[in-house]
């Protein structure tokens, strides 16, 4: 089970800040969207009967565990090598979104199912929801 981005992960400051907007995003939005329907899992596997795939900091599944959303949250400098990994990522598993937030920068994008580039966009379509808004330095 590696991460999306393994060396992120190596600096204890940078794993501190992760972690951090992790949980707080998976109790958030746990908190959010229909339990009903999805589960959102804390640094969890993008397929999940395959303990070998890519962890993201976030993971949406629905009850069947098939994964509908991925967040990851990267520092600035590694913006463009996070989006390229979460390209392959979306596609492969079938994803719906992708978020990725530059929280140095406080900027989320979002990689939709069928489209081939991020926009600066933290509202997730599929739950008609702005990510955004559930940040912990939010009003």
């Amino acid at each position: 089970m590696e991460h999306l981005k393994e060396k992120s992960w190596k600096d204890e400051a940078v794993t501190n800040r992760k972690k951090f907007l992790a949980r707080h995003y998976t109790h958030a939005l746990s908190r959010t969207i229909p339990g009903a329907r999805f589960e959102v899992v804390f640094e969890s596997d993008l397929d999940p009967f395959h303990a070998d795939s890519p962890q993201a900091d976030v993971v949406v599944y629905d009850r069947v565990l098939n994964p509908h959303v991925a967040i990851e949250f990267s520092r600035h400098e590694d913006l463009l090598e996070m989006m390229l990994a979460a390209c392959a990522a979306l596609e492969r598993y079938a994803l719906d979104e992708f978020f990725i937030c530059d929280y140095e920068h406080n900027t989320w994008y979002r990689l939709m199912k069928n489209e081939s580039t991020f926009q600066e966009n933290s509202r997730s379509e599929l739950f008609s929801l702005n990510l955004q808004e559930l940040s912990p330095h939010h009003g």
